[in-house]
């Protein structure tokens, strides 16, 4: 325990030093002066993260149980564990980046995953010792969350201008049907954080700020593709692009680098690890092919995933499994052409940049029985859909009870669902 509070006060003296340069770095950049209440995002996010940690642990707590008891087939069950309890949220993903974090990428398959969570999951591993790969993925992964409740709560009061704003863009967030997956030992709930911080710097103008959590994105998950656009659009909108005669916007415009470079280095330097590690610059590119993942035209993955539809027996498990990751992405491709005047433009891009990832790249093969498999997780990503969403719930109060209620029931379903061994990838 000495060994372990050493190395915590160690680590927090490093972390406080590393704080305030960073700070200071930020603060030169910033272009929107107008201050956020960070204490009040936190009051509005701390409680909220509790009670869904709470929520998600009273369910695990159950499942587990009643798991136990049918496996035992008695009426008394049997006893769980704590570890029992912590292991049942490594699931799938989990266990790649647990090996990760603790060997390294040493199977080619192992490229498929990107380096930033298990090298900070690894981190806290070694704060906890040597052991404990699980419990770092699962506090980084929460942690994670909780700074993505606070940003985008930033982002919606940027926008709106309002806490209570903000608190509806944070509940939406929470009470999403897939964000058991920010709870569990997966990389979506870093990479949403780092990618609202990025939106959210790029629309107030600290482009420093932008450019470095760009860059991080990048390094967590591939989907970091779709922030490039999204800021140079930003950026443009700041320097006034249509009107590029003007000298002053040609002055600005080689500050527009970095924000464009961010992503590529990002993806870069995994490139050229995996050169190193695999002698295949590709080797994150061909592991995806491992896991059946194609290049296809999105109107063909559409036109193929409603043939693998129609063509699956009626009302059964396997059309309800491909309505988990169908219904989220076409209710988000609904949203993003009926705002696409309302919210900014920058949105707009992001939210068609994600959607085009998501159908270009579905899974055809024997490996998973449907074409868009994950695809609703990965739309958690889907930021300004909480915004846009928490102006709805203002204008029309019923839709509170709607998306609150009905989000959270469906989500502690799919939660007990994959607790006790059922398949949600």
């Amino acid at each position: 325990m000495r060994l372990i509070r050493q190395r915590i006060t160690t680590f927090a003296i490093f972390a406080g030093k590393v704080a305030q340069r960073v700070a200071a770095w930020f603060a030169a950049s910033r272009y929107d002066a107008r201050p956020l209440p960070w204490r009040d995002l936190f009051r509005l996010a701390i409680p909220l993260w509790l009670i869904t940690r709470l929520l998600a642990l009273v369910v695990t707590y159950f499942s587990q149980t009643m798991l136990l008891a049918s496996v035992v087939q008695s009426p008394h069950g049997g006893s769980i564990t704590l570890d029992s309890l912590i292991n049942s949220w490594g699931l799938w993903d989990g266990g790649f980046y647990g090996h990760i974090a603790h060997d390294g990428y040493t199977r080619p398959i192992d490229a498929g995953f990107w380096p930033l969570y298990p090298l900070l999951s690894r981190s806290f591993d070694l704060l906890l010792g040597d052991g404990h790969v699980l419990v770092a993925l699962l506090i980084v992964s929460n942690l994670a969350t909780l700074a993505a409740f606070v940003l985008i709560g930033a982002l919606a009061l940027h926008e709106d201008d309002s806490l209570d704003a903000a608190s509806r863009a944070m509940k939406m967030l929470a009470a999403a049907p897939l964000a058991l997956f920010l709870v569990a030992a997966y990389s979506d709930s870093l990479f949403l954080a780092l990618a609202t911080a990025t939106l959210l710097c790029a629309r107030r103008g600290a482009w420093r700020a932008a450019t470095l959590w760009a860059f991080l994105a990048a390094l967590s998950r591939p989907l970091g593709i779709i922030l490039i656009v999204p800021l140079l659009w930003e950026y443009g909108r700041r320097i006034d692009w249509q009107h590029l005669r003007k000298r002053f916007v040609w002055e600005r415009l080689p500050r527009a680098v970095p924000l464009a470079a961010a992503v590529p280095l990002g993806v870069g330097v995994f490139t050229l690890y995996c050169w190193q590690t695999f002698h295949d610059p590709l080797a994150w590119m061909h592991a995806e092919a491992l896991f059946s993942h194609v290049a296809m035209m999105p109107w063909d993955t559409i036109g193929y995933t409603w043939q693998q539809f129609w063509a699956l027996p009626p009302a059964t498990f396997e059309q309800a499994r491909v309505l988990i990751d169908v219904a989220p992405l076409v209710f988000v491709g609904i949203v993003t052409v009926a705002t696409i005047r309302r919210i900014p433009a920058s949105y707009s891009l992001y939210l068609a940049g994600l959607l085009l990832v998501c159908l270009s790249s579905p899974v055809v093969g024997a490996l998973f029985p449907e074409a868009l498999v994950s695809v609703g997780r990965y739309l958690l990503a889907a930021i300004p859909i909480y915004i846009v969403l928490a102006r709805w719930m203002h204008r029309y109060r019923w839709l509170d009870t709607l998306f609150i209620g009905g989000g959270f029931a469906l989500q502690s379903l799919l939660m007990a669902f994959v607790l006790t061994g059922g398949w949600l990838v």
